[in-house]
């Protein structure tokens, strides 16, 4: 993990393009706003993936062109969230930044936040106490999406829970949890569609290109040719239906384990 401050609280500029004399309109203000929040979920989920349900305060608002919305996190670790969001916009505008496996989620929602249509935005920095902490500009974005390609691919498989089902767009695709390694996106054509909505919730392998990022041992998505549902343990078969109920009425499992072994 980077090293970052906490930051107790964070102002968030955002200015208009000059045709709208600098001002924002209000969907696109408020679609920053909410990519900001996700970016900040994320974010505390990264700091600490089970104990942080700090939320953000506004603060101060200034409408005036820049718009100036001003936050504070309501504990500590949502502090070291914010910290988190700007040490590494500073160190993507100085291209030391380095993705590791368990980072990936984080970085795809600050490319989220981060990838922005600069014909709605002249500029976006954020600051503290009126001193300009980092900025978000076109090589900002351009270094982050550089993070989030693919370095290789293979054949192969991968084996976890599905979750995340979604197939409405035209790009379809779930997520699988492996029991090592981060999620993993599964993209899967139309053709596919039936069996990965009969696959939610249950234990399965897929096949197809896995996609790895650099310095990653685990693939982070998936082109997937081949959806197979496992046994859940529900499925499998018990003692008593390998060797017969009959023959363990009334025995421990000692007992039970020595009549399997022919006393041995």
């Amino acid at each position: 993990m980077i090293a970052q401050d906490k930051a107790q609280e964070l102002t968030l500029h955002l200015e208009g393009i000059d045709s709208d004399e600098g001002n924002l309109r209000l969907s696109v203000y408020a679609k920053k706003l909410d990519e900001f929040r996700i970016l900040f979920d994320e974010a505390k989920h990264f700091v600490d993936k089970e104990n942080c349900n700090d939320d953000l305060l506004v603060t101060n608002l200034s409408h005036n062109s820049p718009t100036a919305t001003t936050i504070k996190s309501t504990g500590a670790m949502g502090a070291e969230a914010l910290g988190l969001i700007v040490s590494t916009i500073k160190n993507a505008n100085s291209k030391k930044y380095e993705l590791v496996t368990d980072s990936t989620d984080f970085i795809e929602k600050l490319s989220g936040f981060c990838k922005t249509n600069f014909y709605q935005f002249k500029r976006i920095w954020f600051s503290s106490n009126g001193i300009t902490l980092a900025s978000v500009t076109r090589e900002t974005v351009e270094f982050i999406d550089s993070l989030l390609e693919p370095k290789y691919t293979s054949i192969g498989e991968v084996k976890g829970v599905v979750e995340g089902y979604n197939s409405h767009s035209d790009k379809k695709y779930f997520y699988i949890y492996p029991l090592l390694g981060g999620r993993v996106k599964c993209n899967f054509p139309a053709t596919k569609r039936h069996e990965a909505a009969s696959a939610v919730e249950k234990n399965i392998l897929v096949r197809g290109t896995l996609k790895y990022r650099h310095n990653s041992f685990f693939p982070y998505e998936v082109d997937v040719s081949e959806i197979e549902v496992l046994d859940s343990n529900e499925d499998l078969p018990k003692l008593r239906d390998v060797s017969g109920e009959n023959n363990f009425n009334n025995l421990n499992s000692v007992e039970s384990i020595k009549r399997i072994r022919d006393e041995w």
